[in-house]
């Protein structure tokens, strides 16, 4: 298992990985969750460095926190890395249909801010739309900027983890990259073999750490294929899964 989330980064990207059958990747269901967007972890890995020039260009500073409010998609997921890429602390956030609306969204974001003075947002333009706070939208990337593979320090922070809120406000939690990846290396030692030969699958929201850790890290911090689908059309469709 690497180190830091960077060096399982540099793995896809080099091929350090035995690429499986076809090579690894990510893969994203539609809303129907019938036509299977995939992209190979190389090309994923440039969209990566992207989005964290794209934040750097923006502004982001190492330490700051980038809320992401995201449906299951490639750009929550290439933005969460780009965003710890350049030491800034991606935190993933349910968007407001799954917390009560709008009210409740904005009352959450106003505590966490509270905990994390000067956090950034990155959302979907009908909820930036709805927002009385400044939040960005995902671009256009420019793939010809592209952030460094830095080495990191396994104990510095990776992201910022929030707990389910079900009783209450979540908590948020900080994790190292230290952290993430023992986590991860633990839910993958009942595996066997070569893990690119295997594909994770997935529905669970990764602003959970079920969904963002036990399926969708698990799988690219061992080289495995990954595909994704909607906890909506999980929820709308379970024959479809």
């Amino acid at each position: 298992t690497p180190p830091t989330l960077v060096e399982a980064l540099r793995a896809l990207a080099e091929g350090s990985h035995p690429a499986p059958p076809g090579g690894g990747y990510l893969g994203i269901y539609d809303r129907r969750g019938k036509g299977l967007d995939k992209r190979p972890y190389p090309e994923v890995v440039s969209r990566v460095r992207a989005w964290g020039a794209w934040f750097e260009s923006q502004g982001v500073k190492p330490g700051e926190v980038v809320y992401l409010c995201l449906p299951t998609s490639h750009d929550l997921l290439e933005a969460f890395m780009g965003v710890s890429l350049i030491g800034a602390l991606p935190c993933n956030v349910a968007l407001p249909r799954a917390i009560g609306g709008m009210n409740a969204f904005q009352h959450r974001l106003q505590k966490l801010s509270e905990r994390f003075p000067g956090g950034h947002l990155v959302t979907t333009p009908d909820v930036a739309g709805d927002l009385t706070r400044p939040a960005w939208t995902p671009p256009e990337l420019d793939l010809s900027r592209q952030a460094p593979l830095d080495a990191v320090d396994p104990d510095s922070l990776a992201y910022v983890q929030l707990t389910s809120g079900s009783t209450g406000l979540p908590k948020a939690v900080s994790i190292t990259h230290a952290n993430f990846a023992a986590n991860s290396r633990g839910i993958f030692m009942g595996g066997h073999g070569d893990a690119t030969k295997d594909t994770f699958l997935g529905w669970l929201p990764l602003y959970h750490d079920m969904g963002l850790v036990g399926i969708a890290f698990t799988a690219m911090f061992h080289g495995s294929s990954l595909a994704l689908m909607r906890p909506e059309t999980f929820v709308g469709n379970p024959l479809r899964w």
